[in-house]
């Protein structure tokens, strides 16, 4: 009856918590315990794809969570396919695969346009497409400006140099956006404009420019996103 689901349901969480923890770990033990989750193939593929993501192994966790979103179909919560969306999102990005995440960082935006995880992603993607709609890039910055993220000015500075590199092809302007944004940025956020910066740079075949950048203001630089 009713107790023996809820008990069921406890023990499934924790064992999900427990694979999460095993993979931000990077703990092969987590091989043994994803076999609980055998018969429940999303999870069991969207934990796996998390497991590869954590070790860095993009290509795998992308194929993993393209296995995840197709057996998504089986939930009717919402919140099942919108992980796998994030994460799906996040590899392509990773591997700089922009367009490819660019339908899936729509969709996650429309769905839950005040986050500004989602609303960060679709402005990414989209500002690195061939002809960026500029009303839509333009609309995603002022959701950012008018967030209540913590780090809303770097990310935000970070996209206005974006926009004046992709759209308005000014790479000088850009360069001095980014410096900004690094100068002022707090801790890991400071990775964010880096990133875009290292990116740009590279585009224009002008690394010793964000290499002096880096080295002034001494940041350190991760490709980690939690």
């Amino acid at each position: 009856g009713y107790h023996k689901k809820s008990y069921e349901e406890i023990i499934r969480s924790i064992n999900y918590w427990l694979c999460c923890a095993l993979c931000r770990n990077k703990d092969v033990r987590f091989f043994n315990e994803i076999e609980y989750f055998k018969k429940s193939p999303y999870s069991y593929y969207f934990l796996q794809g998390f497991y590869y993501r954590h070790i860095k192994q993009y290509e795998k966790a992308k194929e993993l969570y393209a296995e995840a979103l197709k057996n998504v179909k089986q939930y009717d919560d919402d919140n099942y396919s919108s992980k796998a969306e994030h994460e799906m999102v996040m590899v392509c990005m990773f591997l700089g695969r922009y367009d490819e995440a660019l339908d899936l960082a729509r969709h996650s935006y429309e769905r839950t346009p005040s986050n500004t995880y989602h609303i960060e992603s679709y402005f990414r993607c989209l500002v690195r497409t061939a002809h960026p709609d500029k009303e839509t890039l333009n609309q995603l910055m002022e959701d950012m400006h008018n967030s209540f993220d913590i780090h809303k000015d770097t990310i935000f500075n970070t996209m206005k140099a974006e926009y004046t590199y992709y759209v308005d092809k000014n790479f000088h302007g850009a360069i001095g956006l980014l410096e900004d944004a690094i100068r002022l940025g707090k801790d890991s956020y400071r990775n964010y404009p880096v990133k875009s910066l290292k990116e740009i740079c590279k585009k224009q075949d002008a690394i010793s420019i964000s290499d002096s950048i880096i080295k002034k203001y001494g940041v350190l630089t991760k490709d980690s996103i939690s």
